[in-house]
């Protein structure tokens, strides 16, 4: 994902901080993490309560983009290719956004 530039629209319910509000990738995105509307399962979101910000969100999000949670997985095809060929993976979604970003 090095050089891609994301956009994101977080909505926030009308009892935050007490429920976690929602991120959604607006911009094409192939990840694990990630569904093809752009909704985005994590585990500080999974996790929230009411001390936590919306920097830890984004950090979250930052941290899935490096490191993809196969334990909070919306791929299930790409989970998979993660876990048995790595580097088949990261050309996948190499192509994919070289694709999306041009």
């Amino acid at each position: 994902y090095k050089g891609c530039i994301f956009h994101l629209r977080v909505t926030f319910p009308s009892s935050y901080p007490e429920l976690a509000p929602e991120c959604r990738f607006m911009t094409n995105i192939l990840h694990m993490n990630a569904g093809g509307n752009g909704t985005v399962k994590l585990k500080v979101v999974e996790q929230w309560h009411s001390e936590l910000t919306v920097r830890d969100l984004l950090v979250a999000i930052v941290s899935m983009l490096v490191h993809p949670d196969p334990s909070y997985v919306l791929d299930e095809d790409l989970a998979t290719l993660f876990k048995t060929h790595r580097e088949q993976h990261d050309q996948t979604v190499r192509e994919y956004m070289d694709r999306c970003m041009s």
